[in-house]
């Protein structure tokens, strides 16, 4: 949007004024009704019944405005229909209750039903993310912190079950991030030009989605000196990219062309609270789970046997799950 005739209807001490405008383009989007003509348009009739504005509108066939020549009878235009609730001093403020753009130009002479353009790459877009990030990615970390004592001596094509699922989770955050980021650019075709921080987020998000498993090809072997540090730079990355992509899906709601309820805040409020709430029981779960196997193991080292059978118990205690692994399981399934 930029460089574009506006035709404003503007309900102002109880009647409907009409104004033209003329928009200017990114990255400072705004209307303004200064230099432009006023005399090229006439409001037939107009109303406002429960907060919804009527107008019928004549307007000339050729405006020009800022050196621009607006020609309705022999050229084609998009036609976008917004409406706000912001006015300022001499133009209308941005159109924060919605926005419909025609799905192709269209010659306005001619009397015609029209249809908005297709939302569906936005919806794919969101959908997306909000399984990749809120979903995938959610319990993703969630079986890497807490499942490791779990599923014991129960592998899967040679891995231990917890990196499996893992694993799965996050390929399928990486896969379905990066078809969403194109899919996006397919759809809008230029950087965004709202004032919000969505994109910007999402980028950096995107790009270190993209670098983790990249890095994790490279992991280093668990006796190696340098593991700690991946494991930690491993950490770090997964959890950024995951609190970034919380907050980049709260300024996602705040977009126009998203047209999402304001009440969406609070499933992403209750969602965080959960998340938070799980991860508590889980950490506490886990100091009366190692509290126990310590008890265990100081009962076994008190008993009758010799260091061999010493040496098989405690292979034998590798084998089994850590305490509590129904519980874990339990709550997963409910998470």
């Amino acid at each position: 949007m930029g460089n574009d005739l506006v035709t404003e209807c503007v309900p102002q001490n109880g009647q409907v004024n009409l104004y033209s405008s003329y928009t200017s383009g990114a990255p400072n989007y705004a209307s303004n009704r200064a230099n432009v003509p006023q005399n090229n348009a006439r409001l037939l009739e107009s109303s406002v019944v429960d907060g919804i504005i009527y107008c019928k509108v004549q307007r000339d066939v050729v405006t020009q405005v800022n050196g621009k020549r607006f020609d309705l009878l022999n050229n084609n235009y998009h036609l976008l229909v917004a409406s706000g609730t912001g006015l300022k001093e001499n133009s209308v403020g941005y159109h924060d209750i919605g926005r419909l753009p025609s799905g192709s130009p269209i010659n306005l002479a001619v009397v015609q039903d029209l249809s908005g353009s297709s939302t569906l790459l936005l919806r794919l877009h969101g959908a997306f993310m909000v399984i990749a990030w809120i979903g995938t990615t959610s319990l993703g970390i969630i079986l890497a912190r807490y499942f490791k004592q779990t599923w014991v001596g129960k592998q899967m094509c040679g891995k231990d079950q917890w990196f499996v699922w893992h694993r799965a989770c996050m390929v399928t955050t990486w896969s379905l991030t990066v078809v969403a980021f194109i899919i996006i650019f397919v759809e809008i075709g230029e950087w965004s030009g709202e004032r919000n921080p969505h994109a910007i987020l999402g980028t950096i998000t995107t790009i270190i989605c993209f670098i983790q498993p990249i890095g994790a090809l490279f992991r280093p072997a668990p006796n190696s000196k340098n593991r700690p540090l991946f494991n930690w730079t491993h950490w770090l990355g997964g959890n950024l990219a995951h609190i970034l992509s919380i907050v980049t899906i709260f300024f996602a709601v705040k977009l126009t062309k998203a047209e999402l309820p304001e009440w969406m805040d609070w499933i992403l409020v209750a969602f965080v609270v959960v998340h938070v709430i799980v991860h508590l029981i889980y950490s506490i779960a886990g100091c009366f789970a190692d509290r126990q196997q310590t008890q265990n193991v100081n009962a076994f080292q008190m008993s009758d046997m010799g260091h061999h059978g010493m040496r098989n118990g405690h292979r034998m205690e590798r084998k089994m799950d850590a305490p509590y692994a129904g519980f874990r399981k339990g709550l997963l399934a409910a998470y």
